[in-house]
């Protein structure tokens, strides 16, 4: 019904100024957060730092990569969701890999939970343009 926020601060803003710097603020954590735990960049692990300059550019290529991923190929429900749940959702599935005539095809579980949610993100794929 109602959802009550109090923020202490020294800021001689307006309120509805401070409100739109903190939500800004909250946002851009949870940025912060899904790099940390999606991509892997909550620790560095070389006491090189070239090395780990390359790796968080790699982890961050990724990130933008996904991003565009979700806003290109994923239906709208899932686009808001963390890299782990499209991970859960479409990717560690139960399929088995079948050879018919001169394809191979992937059978999807039965009992698949999310496969409406899967054929959409296929059909979204086979959508994009093909570079020649």
């Amino acid at each position: 019904m109602f959802n009550f926020t109090f923020i202490i601060t020294n800021l001689e803003l307006d309120p509805e100024d401070i409100i739109r710097i903190y939500r800004n603020r909250g946002h851009k954590e949870n940025f912060i957060k899904e790099a940390k735990n999606g991509f892997a960049c909550e620790k560095m692990s070389s006491t090189n730092f070239g090395a780990n300059e390359i790796k968080l550019q790699i982890a961050m290529l990724a990130y933008n990569f996904n991003n565009c991923f979700r806003r290109v190929c994923l239906p709208k429900n899932i686009q808001p969701s963390r890299m782990e749940t499209v991970r859960t959702q479409l990717v560690k599935i139960a399929a088995k890999l079948v050879r018919s005539g001169r394809y191979w095809t992937w059978k999807l579980c039965s009992s698949f939970v999310y496969k409406d949610m899967f054929k959409k993100t296929l059909e979204n794929i086979s959508r994009i343009p093909r570079l020649e």
